[in-house]
């Protein structure tokens, strides 16, 4: 991917030089980074593609007070029958959940899919620099809930502003498939759900509240032991 030129505060650049698809994705990462104003936090923003990466679980690295690295494995940009592709905001490397299977990405590039993942990692990536989010405190306990509320704010805050995200229903997809125990989810999570996909502005300490707020699965292995999950990306 070229530098930028039309937002020139912004350089924005991909990696490896070689992958086939950098045409098409270039110009829609350039939208995603006007839309979002990502120029007010960032001097370089560089899209790795890595087949190493989970697909759910892109991750980035800082590496600089005004750079961001975001690493994402190919199938991020096809069109993958699957709801979990894309549908979490990015995790450190050192937090990643396990990595994927080595596949062929034989699917077709996603426009769409490919618009929607850039705009919810993009709108990550300012929360996290403008300090809306702030991972180092939420207790380790907390860390899935907190994780999932702020990925479904992501999508719901890009839906009030018509802009491309992950649909309500993949999101209510995964929010079941998180905290469902025995198939069934209790009314208040519903009601914290939508709650979270409604709210235009919301801040730390309501995602926060929100995480406390929703019913936890009860003898589970993790809270016999006391749980130490860690938040990914300093989120996901």
């Amino acid at each position: 991917m070229t530098d930028a030129s039309a937002d020139r505060s912004l350089r924005l650049a991909g990696l490896p030089d070689d992958w086939p698809h950098w045409t098409e994705v270039e110009p829609l990462a350039h939208v995603a980074a006007e839309h979002l104003g990502l120029a007010r936090y960032f001097d370089q923003v560089t899209l790795v593609v890595d087949d190493i990466a989970a697909d759910d679980h892109p991750w980035i690295e800082f590496p600089g007070s005004r750079a961001v690295e975001l690493y994402c494995h190919p199938n991020q940009f096809m069109s993958v029958p699957s709801i979990s592709v894309t549908t979490l905001p990015a995790t450190f490397p050192w937090e990643l959940k396990g990595v994927r299977v080595d596949e062929s990405d034989d699917g077709e590039f996603s426009r769409s899919g490919t618009s929607r993942f850039l705009h919810h990692q993009g709108l990550a990536l300012v929360d996290l620099a403008s300090g809306l989010v702030r991972p180092a405190e939420v207790p380790p306990l907390l860390a899935e809930g907190y994780q999932e509320i702020w990925g479904v704010s992501l999508d719901g805050r890009l839906r009030g502003r018509s802009m491309p995200g992950h649909p309500v229903a993949d999101r209510r997809r995964r929010f079941f498939r998180t905290f469902s125990t025995g198939g069934l989810l209790l009314p208040q999570h519903w009601e914290i759900f939508h709650a979270a996909w409604d709210d235009p502005q919301p801040d730390h300490g309501i995602l926060l509240q929100w995480a406390m707020d929703l019913p936890r699965k009860i003898g589970t292995a993790e809270a016999q032991l006391g749980a130490k999950s860690k938040i990914d990306l300093r989120s996901e």
